[in-house]
């Protein structure tokens, strides 16, 4: 493509030779302005507008009127009129507001929560506390220890395990199956 064929543009695209008037920023403190920048009432006007004159109305009815799909929506519209006090929630719909802006919902105190009491058979550290003991058997370096829940600890050598009631029955299963010279030694 040569330069030749390249699209002319008018100087409107790029405001050339135009001369631009300085805007003056708007004033914080205006109200809305009345009407789109097309001159129709937007959409809160219209709801506004309806409830002012025909009073408390369903979400349903304000949605058809504003031109919204939906009820679901209204809440994103009508957040500023409902805080600055133009509209007041009734009776699940919306009627005219006093005028007078609603003060914000009072901040929630973040919840304290009780500690969790440990499950029955557990400390809070997660360690297994251990039931009274029933009765305990101390020979050749060899301790074992028999609870009140069915529980069994075994200790030689310095070292040891905790078997849960379940385990200490399958321990006592299989001793049960040994020949009985071998459980004597």
């Amino acid at each position: 493509m040569t330069a030749s064929a390249l699209p002319a543009f008018p100087a409107s695209v790029f405001h050339l030779g135009a001369t631009a008037e300085p805007r003056t920023p708007p004033a914080l403190a205006q109200p809305a302005p009345l009407a789109s920048p097309a001159g129709e009432p937007t959409r809160v006007q219209l709801a506004l507008e309806y409830v002012s004159r025909h009073g408390t109305t369903t979400p349903a009815e304000l949605a058809r009127v504003m031109g919204l799909p939906s009820p679901k929506t209204l809440k994103a519209y009508l957040k500023v009129p409902l805080r600055d006090g133009r509209l007041q929630p009734v009776d699940g719909g919306y009627g005219p507001g006093t005028g007078e802006p609603v003060a914000p919902p009072p901040k929630r105190k973040p919840t304290v929560r009780k500690p969790r009491t440990p499950a029955r058979g557990y400390t809070h550290d997660g360690e297994i506390e251990a039931a009274p003991i029933a009765g305990q058997i101390a020979t050749a370096g060899v301790t074992v220890i028999a609870r009140t829940d069915g529980s069994i600890s075994i200790a030689a050598d310095g070292t040891g395990m905790r078997l849960n009631p379940l385990q200490a029955r399958i321990l006592r299963s299989l001793i049960s199956l040994l020949p009985l010279e071998a459980r004597h030694g």
